[in-house]
């Protein structure tokens, strides 16, 4: 419990020291801020002592005229880059003739040209998971028995009962 209460004490003294340090008190004639943003990371005022610095593209003061002025720390932003959800395509390889067509190959190829593969179970169901959404991929069936053609797909949520058909007849026959 001391540790924790050291600890704490600590943190608020270097922070108030901090705070200290990088303020100056200012003499001579007044000056104004008004919602100053320092874009190149730091600068001078032309009308008193202080720098700002390590603030590139953060607002830190608020307007105040006369003698002293108030400096806001403020906080850092980072722009994070928005993630894609990630969902899933899965359906159902098909005959001819509607029955579910086992070990087929399935190949999702995305945006990037990544393939991946998935073989159907023996009612002929597929699934993929962890499929980026907002893009566009493409879907190849390889069958002994049956030709597919390519299945273009706009993914934007989850894909489910996407039932990929044959072409023609039956290769074999």
């Amino acid at each position: 419990m001391k540790s924790k209460y050291f600890a704490a004490v600590c943190i608020v003294a270097i922070i108030g020291a901090s705070a200290a340090v990088r303020s100056q008190i200012a003499s001579g004639n007044g000056y104004a801020l008004e919602k100053a943003v320092v874009a190149s990371g730091g600068g001078v005022s032309s009308n008193g002592g202080f720098t700002i610095e390590g603030t590139a593209g953060q607002s830190v003061t608020r307007q105040s005229s006369g003698t002293g002025f108030i400096l806001d720390h403020g906080f850092w932003q980072f722009d994070l880059a928005p993630t894609a959800a990630m969902v899933s395509i899965s359906g159902r390889v098909r005959t001819v003739d509607g029955a579910g067509l086992r070990n087929a190959v399935v190949a999702l190829t995305d945006g990037s040209g990544v393939t991946r593969i998935a073989r159907t179970s023996s009612f002929g169901y597929y699934r993929f998971d962890d499929v980026e959404a907002g893009q566009t991929v493409i879907l190849n069936v390889r069958s002994k028995l049956f030709q597919f053609a390519p299945r273009v797909v706009s993914v934007t949520d989850n894909v489910t009962e996407l039932d990929l058909l044959p072409v023609g007849d039956n290769l074999r026959r």
